[in-house]
């Protein structure tokens, strides 16, 4: 889930309790990071997406009536090529391998990404549950870790990152363009959406699932440049237009997979370990 309403950027919640040394599970399916989250009261677990392009923490519309969960008001809910009413904020007493996630979140329908994904998705967690700490994603063996702080090693690439509102946000350069800002976005399950204006030729069209729904666009094979990474024929979806203002598109899990992510907001950096950096892990 993407941009809501100016007013929602400032009432995100943030978490402050110090989770440093935990670790959740996940499953990795269909390019997406599934999480079992458990609801108070409920005997039954729920499927979310850790989504770190949302900006905030979302429940799917249909499961917080059927829970009976109160509805705050109507704001509009911006998404890649789409958008939707939502509602907020829905206080929502989550958790999920006893780490609590944000307690407001936002509600919307996300049917239509259940129907992408070909299983129900009850909701999103979003960056809100970024904020103030580092985060470590293996993809290798399905952890998440909270932990206190990022550690460099030999070999590891290291962009800097930046958060804008609640969006993280990394440098890249594509085709050997200058240097642009782009959406760290585990809720987008390609490798790279780009908006640009001298956009290479179009070979094919793709469907991604992002956001709101499935999205069908134009792509192309792209050079992508971070730090001391190259890599060649990147699969990349084309927008004719920025998907958020300010940004140059989204960095999905087709090419954060390939690496143990640490996303570290207290020194402004993402550090990428590839897979030789990861036996001692």
């Amino acid at each position: 889930m993407r941009k809501i309403t100016e007013l929602i950027f400032f009432c995100a919640v943030v978490c402050s309790f110090n989770a440093a040394g935990e670790e959740l599970s996940f499953e990795y399916r269909d390019g997406f990071i599934w999480i079992r989250v458990e609801i108070a009261g409920e005997r039954e677990s729920f499927n979310f997406l850790l989504d770190s392009g949302a900006e905030v923490s979302t429940v799917d519309l249909n499961t917080a009536k059927r829970l009976g969960l109160k509805m705050g008001r109507t704001v509009l809910v911006q998404g890649v090529e789409s958008s939707a009413a939502g509602y907020w904020p829905v206080q929502v007493p989550a958790t999920t391998s006893r780490v609590s996630l944000p307690e407001k979140m936002l509600a919307v329908d996300l049917c239509e990404l259940s129907k992408s994904c070909r299983c129900d998705v009850h909701g999103l967690i979003g960056a809100d549950f970024f904020r103030n700490r580092v985060v470590q994603i293996d993809f290798m063996h399905g952890t998440i870790r909270l932990l206190k702080s990022g550690q460099v090693r030999p070999g590891d690439i290291v962009l800097p990152m930046r958060v804008k509102k609640n969006a993280m946000l990394t440098q890249l350069s594509i085709n050997d363009q200058k240097e642009k800002w782009f959406r760290l976005d585990t809720g987008c399950a390609s490798a790279l959406q780009w908006a640009s204006l001298q956009s290479p030729e179009k070979n094919t069209t793709s469907t991604i699932g992002e956001g709101l729904s499935e999205v069908e666009i134009a792509s192309s094979a792209t050079k992508l440049l971070a730090g001391g990474l190259t890599l060649w024929n990147v699969p990349t979806g084309l927008h004719p237009k920025p998907i958020f203002p300010g940004e140059a598109g989204l960095l999905g899990n087709d090419i954060l997979s390939l690496f143990l992510v640490t996303f570290d907001p207290f020194q402004n950096r993402l550090i990428l370990s590839p897979p030789a950096s990861r036996q001692d892990q």
